[in-house]
This record gives C-alpha cells, structure tokens and sequence, in this order.
C-alpha cells in the first residue's frame, strides 16, 4: 500500500475518533499532526515492504531445499545443424564446438553494442555421409538443390511420375566414396498446417534403390536410448545428459535411417523409369545414387512441395566446454567453477595428473570420500547466509532511505557528502546492473584427492557453460566456424534451423509453477486438473487462461471416420507474448503437445487451439 493511501486511512480514522467530518478534516488538525501522521504512513509502508520482502524470501528458502536445482536451472538453446564431413563415415563428438559472434542490444549505451560468444556443440555422436542430396523429383517437377534453402526447377524435365512417388538423386562428393552406409535424412515441412498430415504418410513410406527395398528406421544413424555404464556408475546421469535426451527425443521424428549400404552405379544400369535422370545425371561431374520413396497415393504434390530432405544434419544446443587446471594438496580442497558472463551447466569430467577420473556428486553430509569430487551449487557460504550481490543490494536500499533522513539536517557538509554518496552508489548500481549481477554464486567442487606419497597433484576439471536466453533466435543460414576446435571434421557448419527454447534460471513465480505441476501430476497426466496444471508450467506467463473441452475430428486416413478427441484451448497473454519471436512461439506449441503426449495416459488425441 502506498504512503498517500496509508496517511489517508489513518487520517479518516483519526477524524472519525476527534468527532471531525470529512469535509472539515484537512483544514481542522495541527500541521504538526500531518507531519505525525507522514512519519508514521513512511514507516508503515517500509514495514509493508519488509514484510513482502521477507515473504518472498521465505518462499524462495523452501524453494530451494524442496525443489531440486535441475528443474529450476537454465536450460540451453537447440537447434538443427548441417555439416559437410571430411571424409565418409565419420562420427561427430560431443566434445566438438562450433561458434558464432553475436551482437547483442546495450540498453545502457546503444552505441556500443554487446559482442558474445555464442558456442553450439553436437548432442549425439552421429555418423555423418560425403554426400549431399542433389535432386528431387515428384509428380511433373524435378528439382536441383542450388544450398540448404533453395531449390531449381530443372527445365528440360517433361515426365509425370505417379502419384505418391519421390526421386532423390544424392549426389557423392568425394571422388573416392561410392558407397553410402546408414544414410540419414533429415525430413521436414514448412507448412505447420501440413505438419501431422505428411508425418501421418511419412510413417508409411517405403523406400528402394532401383529393385532392392532399403530398410527404413525411424530416428537417428546411432541409438540414442543406449544405456552408457560409466554414466550410471559414475556420473549418475546428470543435468546435461538429461537436457541431451530431451532435445534428441524432440527432433527424433524429424530423422529417417536407411539401413545398410547404398552402392553406386552407372544410370544406366537402372530399371528404365530412371531412365529421364539419365541426362541430369550425366551432365553432373559427380557420381549420383537414386533412391525411390514410395508414399500413399493420397499424398498431394501441394504438401510435396514444402517438403525438404537434407542428410548430414543433427541437433545441436548452446554449451560451451571450460578447461582449468588446478594443484592441490592432500586435503580437502575448493575449485570456483567460472564461467564469466555465462551460466553454470553441467560438469564434465575431474581427472589428475596419474589420469584417474573422479566421481561426481551432488553435495550432501558424509559423501565426501577420498577420490571423489562433490558439486556444491550455493557455493561455500554457510546455508543461512546471504551472498555478497544481496547483502550490496541492502547496503544500497539502505543508503537510499537514510538519504533522505540526513539531507533534513540542512548541513552543506552533510549534503554535499550524501550527493557524492549517492552518485557512488549510483554508479555501483549501474555497474551492477550492466554486469548482469546475480544474486547466485559461481558452483564450487569440493575435491578430496587419493592418498598417496605425493604432496600435490594436478587436476584438469572440465566442465560447461550456456548462454541461456542469449543463445535464442540466431537465424537458420548462419554459418559457424570450429576455430578452437581442431579435431572437428567438417569443411562447413551451417544452421538448418533458427536456435530456440533457451531459458534462464526461473524466479520464484516460475518455480512455484513447477513445484504445484509437479505436486498435482506426479510426472503423470491423467485428469483435466493435470492438463491446466501443467499448461500454466509450460506456458508460464504467456497464458492467461486454459479452457478444456471434448470434441470430435475427422481422421487423416481416408479410410477413418471421426475420432473423439480433448481440445485444449488457450488464452494468451498478448503483452508477454510480443517479446517471443514466431519461432520460440512455434517451438512453445510444438514442444507442448509432445511433452503432454509422452506423459499423458493419451487415450484421445489432443488438439491445440490458441485464442489471442
């Protein structure tokens, strides 16, 4: 409540007690009184404030010790990445990293704006093919891929295909490789709207080189659900391969395996309806492998024609890999992760100078044991203590109240030493606000190294970054470079894909949105109840209202009729809404429907509607 508002009660009050009226009041009392009644309204006011202020940290304590730092943390921007490999066959690392310079707006001086780093790194460990896809044809068109965005139609082309039938001409771009193993293709349409009718028939295509049928697997060239035994062990599955599963899981449909060896052979020694490629095929200095994709003949040319087909992609996100070395003695030991203008992620490995790797845990009593290094993310402060960015924003709240207090002593000493004051403090505060000040410390590793006959041991702790909410929206086109990369094993590194869903660190609003979600569902959705609550999880404040309703809906094969379904409804928050760009809209919808399918109970399909 405002000082005005408080002074005015207490004046009505006061009157009402004295025997004044309203009208009668202002004019009727003491000025001493009015100055009375002002020192009280100013103080009660501050105890208001106090009083929401320790509220606010009450919650955010039990927020902390009730609710794990994984689901409150950062989360890092994805994307798809396209990338020419070297040579044939070879597989990416997780390790490899590719960077783009971003300028970024400086509200405190637009002149100058922020340069920053931004560094994209693989999720899976794919294997990448010396090919290209070079031509597709369908229907009464056939297409030269010009890049990764634009297609030529070829103009001599005059045959009609059947309906339902795509041509892709993949052309090898190393004279030595004329085999192709376990090509993967990244499929995607334009068109949002045609999105669920072509995965419907993309689902049932079937794929042949010339007579031979390929085996076509959904998703990725490697598996991505493989259970990796040193991470049970060892790392207990941490933060990072849980975010890694989670993109992989996302783009997983988007992927299509063709199993086995795809051979290369003249055009010629193709079945004769290959024959109209023979003069497209001739003329490219190339060697090319046609491969036929047979969909159901319900399949439109109109969806054809938003359609790409792209090999060598894969998802990448926003993690940048730091490298510090560190001696230490024999007893227990701290290491500041920093990671400078970036948010703390993940650990990746503590190893020392004999190459023994050290086990990774969370912190908690009696787990620090010799070779073992323990994660503490509050950094060393004792559990009750406040960090150094809090106990300076009080000392600023402070000096500003008691400002006021001190320039009524009329003194020119005294005013002149409160303007100087003020003008440090404002430049205290200012540079706290650039620097993106944050009340959370840096994590620190406690190390407790083995015991052995050597006084001091060298460490090499790894460990990664992201740039969070600044890693959104770099456009698809952007071309990356590997320069502190040495071992990566492409030529070109382009983004397939605008970057989206990077995240900061949640507020307290944001986590008692996750904490009630995680209460009611239990990670399960089962009733209506679960539906909204995790919809205002998911959306947070974009969303004022989520209605949910049952409805019917005509089935994409022609041989359904209609289905009932559960349509959900959405209000968005138009305000909080014009800061996300259309691409982290998109990515908000699309990643809502496959996280509330996987874990949902999805006895009816659901549709999504939003309402402005």
């Amino acid at each position: 409540m405002r000082q005005e508002r408080i002074k005015d009660r207490v004046l009505k009050r006061a009157a009402r007690s004295w025997g004044f009226s309203d009208v009668e009041m202002e004019t009727s009392f003491d000025p001493v009184v009015s100055m009375m009644l002002n020192a009280l309204s100013y103080e009660l006011e501050k105890v208001a404030h106090e009083l929401e202020d320790s509220k606010t940290r009450v919650v955010e304590r039990v927020l902390e010790i009730m609710f794990p730092e994984v689901a409150a943390g950062a989360k890092p921007a994805r994307a798809i990445m396209y990338a020419l490999p070297i040579d044939n066959n070879m597989k990416i690392s997780l390790q490899n990293q590719m960077t783009v310079s971003r300028r970024l707006h400086n509200i405190y001086n637009p002149l100058a704006p922020i340069t920053k780093e931004i560094v994209l790194s693989p999720t899976l460990e794919v294997k990448l093919s010396s090919c290209e896809v070079r031509y597709v044809a369908y229907e009464r068109n056939l297409y030269e891929v010009s890049n990764l965005f634009y297609k030529d139609a070829v103009r001599d082309y005059k045959h009609s295909l059947p309906s339902g039938e795509v041509f892709l001409g993949i052309e090898l771009k190393d004279a030595n490789v004329f085999e192709l193993e376990d090509l993967m293709l990244y499929i995607d349409i334009k068109n949002i709207h045609q999105k669920e009718m072509f995965h419907y028939y993309l689902k049932q295509m079937k794929c042949y080189h010339d007579d031979i049928e390929i085996k076509v697997k959904e998703g990725y060239n490697v598996p991505v659900n493989s259970l990796d035994i040193e991470n049970i062990i060892n790392r207990n599955y941490t933060h990072l391969s849980e975010l890694m599963q989670e993109v992989n899981e996302f783009y997983f449909d988007n992927f299509y395996t063709l199993k086995g060896v795809l051979k290369h052979k003249k055009i010629n020694e193709y079945n004769p309806e290959y024959k109209f490629f023979e003069n497209i095929t001739k003329h490219n200095g190339n060697p090319v492998i046609w491969i036929k994709m047979v969909f159901p003949e319900s399949l439109i040319p109109q969806i054809l024609d938003n359609v790409s087909f792209t090999a060598n992609c894969f998802p990448v996100i926003n993690k940048k890999r730091h490298v510090i070395n560190k001696t230490l003695g024999g007893f227990l030991s701290y290491v500041a992760l920093d990671t400078g203008n970036d948010i703390y992620l993940d650990v990746d490995a503590v190893v020392d100078t004999y190459a023994n790797h050290y086990e990774i845990k969370d912190f908690s009593d009696g787990v620090i044991e010799e070779g073992n290094a323990v994660l503490r993310s509050g950094g060393v402060s004792r559990f009750d203590s406040r960090s150094a960015s809090e106990l300076l924003q009080n000392v600023l709240d402070l000096l500003k109240d008691e400002s006021s207090s001190f320039a009524g002593l009329g003194k020119d000493f005294m005013n002149s030493s409160l303007i100087e004051i003020n003008q440090l403090l404002a430049s205290v505060e200012q540079q706290a606000k650039e620097s993106n000040f944050s009340k959370n410390n840096d994590p620190y590793l406690m190390i407790k190294p083995k015991v052995n006959e050597s006084s001091g041991k060298t460490f090499t702790i790894s460990y990664w970054s992201t740039c969070a909410e600044d890693g959104n929206d770099i456009k698809a086109g952007t071309v990356l470079e590997a320069k502190d990369d040495l071992f990566f094993m492409s030529k070109e590194t382009i983004l397939l894909t605008n970057t989206v869903g990077g995240t900061n660190k949640q507020n307290n609003k944001d986590r008692i949105l996750e904490y009630r979600n995680a209460l009611l569902t239990r990670g399960r959705i089962v009733t209506f109840a679960d539906i909204k609550a995790f919809s205002f999880n998911h959306f947070k404040s974009y969303i004022n209202d989520v209605k949910i309703e049952k409805g019917t809906r005509k089935e994409i094969s022609s041989k359904a009729g209609f289905s009932r379904t559960v349509d959900i409804h959405i209000k968005t928050n138009q305000i909080e809404k014009e800061s996300l760009s259309v691409t982290e809209w998109d990515y908000l919808c699309e990643s809502y429907m496959k996280n509330l399918i996987n874990k949902s109970s999805n006895v009816f399909p659901y549709r999504l509607f939003i309402e402005n």
